[in-house]
């Protein structure tokens, strides 16, 4: 039609009208919006009654109709695909923040394991540097021991001279070193 609108929905009838039910529509707008019937809105009135007798001149012409309903038909295929698509975006925009959700909530689990792991190390060095401690000085006492001692003491005494002291403190300390490396390595390769 030349204002845009749809013939069908001028007259009322759904797409599958047979041409009977076209002219009885056609028929009630007419005594409806006939502009004789209408003396107080006439050109309202003689508008929906020329829209009313295009639509059913449209729809009365079989070869008209036909290539409106073709009309039709790819509106309401590009409204499907349109719609498909809005759909498969939504859908995509859905997933991606699906993703972004599952990768902020492994990237904070990631943390808090990287949180917990610093804290057992900074935990396990306290402890590790506590036992050297209490082994340096638990060698100490024995070493002070011996040197009280009687007699077979001083064969003691001389084996336990301060040097022996001092390299002994040292392969301890040494050792609890490399102790200490390989916990760490082993929970760096852990967090790996």
């Amino acid at each position: 039609m030349e204002d845009g609108s749809c013939p069908y929905e001028v007259l009322g009838v759904p797409t599958t009208a047979t041409e009977a039910e076209i002219r009885k529509a056609y028929k009630k707008l007419a005594l409806k919006y006939h502009p004789d019937k209408n003396p107080d809105d006439p050109e309202t009135a003689e508008k929906m009654f020329r829209r009313a007798v295009m639509a059913s001149e449209m729809l009365l012409d079989a070869t008209a109709k036909a290539a409106y309903d073709k009309v039709l038909k790819a509106r309401q295929a590009a409204r499907v695909r349109s719609e498909k698509m809005d759909a498969e975006h939504r859908k995509a925009r859905e997933d991606l923040e699906a993703r972004e959700q599952a990768h902020k909530r492994s990237k904070t689990a990631a943390e808090t394991l990287q949180r917990d792991l610093e804290a057992q190390i900074r935990r396990l060095r306290a402890e590790g540097a506590r036992k050297l401690q209490e082994e340096e000085d638990r060698f100490r006492e024995m070493l002070r021991t011996v040197n009280r001692g009687d007699q077979d003491a001083t064969v003691v005494k001389s084996d336990f001279s301060e040097d022996f002291e001092a390299k002994v403190l040292a392969r301890m300390r040494a050792h609890g070193h490399a102790r200490r490396e390989h916990m760490q390595q082993q929970q760096q390769q852990q967090a790996a």
